[in-house]
């Protein structure tokens, strides 16, 4: 039985609590979560949850009954339950024993640049499906040409990663309008802590400063263990109060160095001290929390190994730390993805259940047959009817090996030229 090494301990050990930060959270029984922006996947989760999304001005009033049973259809349950319950966890860092308000994304999923991108897809194809060609295409099945073209080229500007961050100069002006904002709304509750990022923190203006902390506002700060700062928060003389904390979730991200990973575990360790000593976090769920740091760490740094010397599998330790499908990369039912790639290789799930909500089946199928798959109403896609997934998987695989065959018989052709060349050149 492997036992954790002295190297593991150290990463998850609990630092000396700075009792000022702990003792206003003490104070707080409400907490709010502020986020940086909302990627295309919580739009999507809005436009299925929300009675009124907000919507760009430019997709459409509201959300129809027909495109919100549709959403409920498709997406995965697991995956939109996982998605909210952390997205509430993470900014608060584990704050059970109090009332934790819906998060709040500074920059509205709706002005995410993803989102922005397919709401100009669905109108140019909007434009481009006049009711006269969807009207011969439901006939007949057929849309000419040129339109095929056009509407193939409208939907390969969709590229890239679908989780695109808006541009900083729009990042920091949302920043400081959204936090005014909600320091107005719950100005001079004591009983309130807002909780936000590092990053939202540095963008804020001298002005936004003086609103949010005027004269007499307390500042302390936690560290690790290591000494390192992890947490502050800011006791303002009237309310609400707030915490600064860097982001926890990049521990288990697939972009960041493994030092940064470590330095987050015990960032991440020192906010859940402080907040276990508020008893805003249950100490038998900080054990847990400090338990599957250490199984994550044991599994990650491998037998014999160490922060130094890595051994084991990131990915494999990543996957028994986080919550269930919080990582799931189906964000919708089976044959999502295998709709999605017959629109366009760069075409995410959010991507494809986007176009399919905001087309509506017809134009979507008209989308689909411009892009080589032929659909209708009466033969949709496996996004509509998941029990297409295995006849388009069988045509799909008639499709490779006719490629195959081409492919081999241009090589042999190719070969026999050679030799007929070599053999001619001998016979000379």
């Amino acid at each position: 039985l492997e036992m954790p090494s002295q190297d593991i301990e150290s990463i998850v050990s609990t630092p000396i609590i700075n009792s000022k930060c702990s003792n206003v959270k003490r104070r707080c029984d409400t907490f709010l979560p502020v986020f940086t922006w909302g990627p295309l996947k919580s739009f999507i989760v809005e436009c299925q949850l929300s009675d009124n999304p907000s919507l760009p001005p430019d997709l459409q009033s509201h959300v129809t009954d027909d495109q919100r049973n549709f959403l409920r259809a498709v997406m995965n349950p697991l995956h939109r339950h996982q998605f909210l319950q952390h997205n509430q966890y993470v900014e608060t860092i584990g704050c059970q024993n109090a009332t934790v308000m819906p998060f709040v994304n500074l920059v509205e999923s709706k002005d995410n640049p993803r989102t922005i991108l397919l709401v100009q897809v669905v109108n140019e194809l909007k434009d481009l499906f006049t009711p006269s060609i969807i009207n011969e295409f439901i006939q007949s099945g057929q849309i000419p040409l040129d339109i095929r073209s056009r509407a193939k080229a409208i939907v390969s500007r969709i590229k890239g990663k679908d989780y695109q961050e808006p541009d900083k100069k729009v990042l920091n002006a949302a920043y400081n309008k959204g936090l005014r904002a909600l320091n107005k709304e719950h100005s001079g509750r004591q009983n309130v802590m807002i909780t936000l990022e590092h990053t939202v923190y540095e963008s804020l203006s001298e002005e936004t400063r003086a609103i949010l902390f005027p004269e007499g506002s307390d500042f302390q700060y936690q560290y690790t263990v290591d000494g390192v700062k992890a947490e502050f928060t800011i006791e303002t003389p009237n309310g609400p109060h707030y915490t600064v904390m860097a982001p926890s979730h990049v521990v288990f991200g697939d972009e960041k160095s493994d030092a940064h990973r470590i330095m987050a575990i015990k960032r991440t360790v020192a906010s859940m001290a402080v907040n276990n000593d508020a008893g805003k976090l249950s100490d038998a769920d900080f054990e847990s929390k400090i338990g599957i740091f250490r199984c994550f760490l044991m599994q990650w740094f491998g037998f014999g190994g160490s922060q130094d010397k890595r051994l084991g599998d990131f990915n494999a330790a990543r996957k028994y730390a986080i919550g269930k499908n919080l990582c799931n990369p189906h964000f919708g039912r089976a044959g999502t993805q295998m709709t999605a790639n017959r629109v366009g290789k760069d075409v995410k799930q959010p991507d494809v259940i986007f176009l399919r909500t905001f087309l509506g089946m017809n134009l979507f199928n008209a989308l689909l047959t411009c892009c080589g798959k032929p659909s209708s109403r009466d033969n949709p896609s496996p996004l509509d009817d998941p029990l297409q997934r295995e006849k388009w998987a069988q045509e799909r695989q008639r499709e490779r090996q006719r490629e195959y065959r081409q492919m081999n018989g241009e090589r042999i052709r190719k070969q026999q030229r050679v030799y007929r060349e070599m053999n001619g050149e001998r016979i000379r």
